[in-house]
């Protein structure tokens, strides 16, 4: 029997609120089913008292997927939104986590309900269990056909437990990547027998086993969010990648590093940005050649347990074809999965002959310049490992020594083309004047 997998919320908008939405005539199933699906609760004003009035998946442990119409409106706020996960009854059991943040569709307001999306962070993090899972959401760009049997669930006007229409066949098989969210409303859809092909998973991996790896920090709004990687090289030296720390708009002021944790933006020790040196060479019109950067920050890395430093490779060192390797983030290059876990994992890889690199990159979509100041790496038999941009700056290990600093490759390839880090050991010289600044 073909497996169900939860790809996307059906929108169900116009001129119909979220409270007289109801699923009517369904069965009563469990939780258990639908591990991903979760509550929206409201607090009443005046009552005091927590209401579910819409529904939710889970994206990560810190992210839910939800209607832009939840969470919006004169009297919105988002001490008043709560999710409920991980039970089958309205208002009763499972993991609560209050909302920090709504990341509405940009479009949302602007043409009826078009748009109707948003993206929730939590304040704190869910724990996966059987009854609390990931949601699987559907390609972009991906148009469900006419006459597709889908299952909607959710919570109805009057029962307290989840109410589904009948469950229906539909087998369709397809390559799947995240790049956009569908519209969505309260309800799921999903589809039976459509199921995601998946390249070779990483590992999830502890601080402890990489106490050099940091996460780097961009403000957007009043929140801030983990979209690079570094290495610890002092208390009061990271290193990264120069793109991290450059482009339009880019000032010190609007980046952070976070150490000790395996979470991604949670824990551990928390410092701001003083300055950054960027290596001249980059940005000179030879691709992203000089892709490297040495930050320094404002305070200082209290050095032991879950954050030490990291050793380099030697200048002038260049690494041989088909070694082994690990690289260490949070986004998907190393975890495998269609949307980064907050957790930091780990994947093995090799290194690819400069020359196949090349030719590979020269003959893409987007042409990139390989130097031989790069290291490209991909899965061992593959060659190639499809990037998440949220991984740049992270460390390539070689026996516990940072060789490679991640620059750049290509997403949803189908891990055609390889990894392209900067290589450390041209750079080596640089890093430790800077570092002693």
């Amino acid at each position: 029997m073909a497996s169900l997998i939860l790809l996307a919320f059906a929108l169900f908008a116009g001129a119909v609120s979220a409270s007289e939405l109801r699923i009517v005539g369904g069965e009563s199933t469990s939780v258990n089913e639908w591990p991903s699906i979760a509550q929206v609760e409201f607090l009443g004003t005046a009552s005091g008292i927590w209401t579910q009035s819409c529904g939710a998946s889970i994206l990560t442990s810190r992210y839910s997927l939800s209607a832009a119409q939840c969470f919006s409106g004169i009297f919105y706020e988002a001490k008043n939104r709560r999710i409920r996960a991980g039970t089958s009854y309205r208002h009763t059991g499972g993991q609560v986590s209050y909302v920090e943040y709504a990341f509405n569709h940009q479009l949302y307001g602007q043409n009826d309900m078009d748009a109707d999306i948003t993206v929730v962070l939590l304040k704190e993090p869910f724990v996966y269990n059987p009854n609390l899972q990931q949601v699987t959401i559907v390609p972009q760009g991906y148009q469900i056909p006419p006459n597709v049997r889908t299952v909607i669930a959710g919570w109805g006007a009057t029962q307290s437990d989840i109410k589904v229409f009948s469950r229906h066949s539909f087998a369709i098989v397809l390559k799947c990547y995240v790049r956009k969210m569908a519209a969505v409303f309260w309800a799921v859809i999903l589809l039976a027998g459509f199921s995601c092909t998946s390249a070779k998973l990483g590992s999830p991996a502890k601080i402890e086993d990489f106490p050099s790896v940091v996460q780097v920090e961009n403000i957007a709004a009043t929140i801030w969010l983990q979209q690079c990687v570094g290495s610890v090289l002092t208390s009061y030296h990271v290193l990264s990648a120069a793109s991290c720390f450059s482009g339009v708009g880019y000032n010190a002021n609007t980046r952070r590093i976070r150490a000790g944790t395996s979470t991604r933006g949670y824990g551990g020790s928390v410092v701001e940005v003083y300055h950054v040196y960027i290596h001249p060479s980059y940005g000179q019109g030879v691709g992203n050649d000089g892709d490297i950067a040495v930050v320094r920050l404002n305070g200082y890395l209290q050095l032991g347990g879950n954050i030490q430093q990291a050793s380099i490779l030697g200048e002038g060192i260049q690494l041989p074809v088909a070694l082994p390797v690990t690289l260490v983030g949070w986004g998907t290059t190393a975890e495998g999965g269609l949307i980064g876990n907050n957790d930091l994992y780990s994947i093995d890889l090799a290194t690819v002959y400069e020359g196949k690199c090349l030719y590979d990159y020269q003959n893409s979509d987007r042409p990139q310049v390989i130097t031989e100041n790069m290291i490209c790496a991909g899965l061992p038999g593959v060659g190639g490992r499809d990037l998440d941009t949220r991984d740049a700056g992270a460390p390539i290990f070689y026996s516990g020594v940072t060789v490679g600093v991640v620059s750049f490759g290509q997403s949803y390839a189908d891990d055609k083309y390889p990894v392209v880090s900067t290589s450390v050991g041209s750079y080596t010289a640089w890093i430790v004047e800077k570092a002693a600044v």
